[in-house]
């Protein structure tokens, strides 16, 4: 008798430890002021931090190495950073390497969320799909893309100022999720110049826009991706190696770059 009880009492104990992880999130996003079981809590607010780094990375933590065609319905979204990381994977897969499974690419130089809602002309910068130049929205609903990972701020912050730029942000996600309402968007933080770039937008500039657009996507149940965690230095700039450009921009990436760069989006996915 008192073993069927025990043994009773086990089914139960296994069951409730099954529904609980199945009620458990994936891959959880550190909220704002939220505690931690390591203590860690968020401040968006600039002025908390020395430097223009956070101590940690945000948005979506570490989650293993995602599964092969992870990224077969993703679309990445971006302006000329995005394109050498276009030109990377294009290599690698030429050459028989896998990388970053069948996702496609909408980049194109000089691209930001505000020229994204202009109106398509000979003279705007949107990126073309299937050789046709088009608004950014109507590219990924053709291309039923399930993932878009999205990564503008360099040509805007310094244009716009930092709310316009998070407001065209917020529209253009908007304008995506209208035409693409099943689609999951993975906003990517904008990466950092080299210390002796001066000129606009600043690494601060950039790192203000960062945590704007980080509660975004915490009040709106978008998942951020804190690529520019791993670009910078302990004072928030641009690593030297990883800079293809140091006596101009000093913002693109070169090839180590790139690797380091997709190691960290195969590392930090969403639970499927």
């Amino acid at each position: 008798m008192i073993k069927k009880i025990l043994a009773a009492w086990l089914i139960g104990l296994l069951c409730l430890s099954a529904a609980l992880a199945e009620e458990a999130p994936g891959n959880p996003m550190l909220s704002p002021g939220e505690d931690n079981d390591d203590d860690r809590v968020i401040s968006l607010d600039p002025d908390d931090y020395e430097r223009p780094v956070t101590p940690f990375q945000l948005g979506l933590q570490e989650s293993g190495v995602v599964p092969d065609g992870y990224f077969d319905d993703a679309v990445f979204v971006g302006d000329s950073i995005t394109l050498k990381l276009y030109h990377y994977v294009k290599d690698m897969r030429k050459k028989g390497t896998p990388c970053l499974g069948g996702a496609k690419f909408l980049t194109a130089g000089s691209l930001g969320s505000g020229n994204a809602l202009w109106p398509v002309s000979k003279e705007s910068v949107h990126p073309s799909y299937q050789g046709e130049k088009m608004r950014i929205e109507k590219a990924i609903e053709l291309m039923g893309a399930r993932k878009v990972y999205i990564m503008l701020g360099m040509n805007d912050v310094a244009y716009y100022g930092l709310e316009q730029s998070v407001t065209n942000m917020n529209e253009l996600i908007g304008l995506i999720l209208e035409r693409s309402p099943g689609a999951d968007i993975f906003v990517q933080s904008v990466t950092p110049r080299l210390a002796s770039i001066t000129t606009n937008p600043t690494n601060r500039a950039l790192f203000e826009y960062n945590l704007a657009m980080y509660k975004s996507c915490v009040e709106n149940g978008w998942y951020f991706v804190d690529v520019a965690s791993v670009m910078r230095d302990e004072n928030g700039n641009l690593i030297e190696a990883y800079c293809s450009d140091p006596e101009s921009m000093g913002m693109h990436f070169t090839d180590a770059g790139c690797a380091v760069w997709i190691e960290y989006l195969e590392t930090h996915g969403k639970e499927e």
